[in-house]
This record gives structure tokens, sequence and C-alpha cells, in this order.
């Protein structure tokens, strides 16, 4: 029966897996007004989809109502850091929380949100970005990532 209603609101018969092996077709890096694209066969990508993976997989919580936009948004993308991850298809991020599909994600490391004092991790339909955050319980891999990515020329 709990199995049953966990997965009920994200019609996600598996969410009780701690697992995300998704491949997005492009990441954009925003960090302290700079911005940069990462897309497959780039030196860092590979690594970069490793860390976010590994990273999403792990949530801790959930913020119902957040969600980037105006000045949120502003904040990661011109004096923030935040990363932007694009797939092809919708992918689910299994969890008990109401997390539904999503064609872009968006891990929100340094900005608006900073109060709450965890990253977030927010989700985005084709044209924009739908309430509710999860709670990473990590992002040292993708910063490590982001770092080596950044270090580039």
């Amino acid at each position: 029966m709990v199995w049953l209603f966990g997965g009920f609101g994200n019609r996600d018969p598996l969410w009780f897996l701690t697992v995300f092996d998704e491949k997005p077709s492009a990441i954009r890096i925003y960090r302290d007004g700079a911005t940069r694209d990462v897309l497959p066969g780039q030196p860092g990508f590979e690594e970069l989809v490793a860390a976010i993976n590994a990273e999403v997989a792990q949530h801790a919580g959930y913020y119902e109502g957040l969600a980037p936009s105006g000045d949120s948004l502003a904040s990661y993308v011109e004096r923030g850091f935040a990363v932007e991850i694009v797939y092809p298809r919708p992918v689910q991020v299994h969890t008990r929380f109401y997390f539904p599909q999503a064609n872009r994600l968006l891990v929100a490391i340094d900005g608006s949100y900073n109060y709450l004092k965890v990253p977030l991790l927010f989700r985005a339909s084709a044209d924009r970005w739908l309430p509710g955050g999860l709670a990473l319980t990590s992002v040292e891999r993708i910063r490590a990532a982001v770092d080596a990515v950044m270090a580039e020329p």
C-alpha cells in the first residue's frame, strides 16, 4: 500500500529508487555572471554528467511552491551559481515527493534561495520553471566538475 501511494503523484512506480542515470543533450553553467555551455563530446561533459547524476539521486526534502522566475532566476544567472541541464526527452527523478517528469532541470547552488541553506533542484516544462524544489544533500561533485570545466580555455 505504501509503495502504491509513494508513486501515485509522479506516476513513477520506481519512486523508491535512489538512482538517476540520464544523459543530457546540453549543460549550461551560470557562475558569477558568466555562462558556459557544455555539449556532448566537449571536455568535461562526461564528468559533469556523472556528478549531476550522482547528486540528483541524493535528495532529502522538498520545498513546495518555490520556483525560479524573475528576480530569483536572475540572481542565479547574473551573479550566482547554477547548472541547467537539458534532456532530449522528459526524465524522472525518483522520489516520494511530487516531482513529475521534466526535460530541463536546474541545480540552484548559490543565489536567491541561500536562506534555505541547502542546494535545490528545480524542473521545467518546455517554456517555464515549475513550482516545487528538491533539497539536494550535496553538490560537491558538481562544484568540482564545474571548476574543472571552467578552468578549460
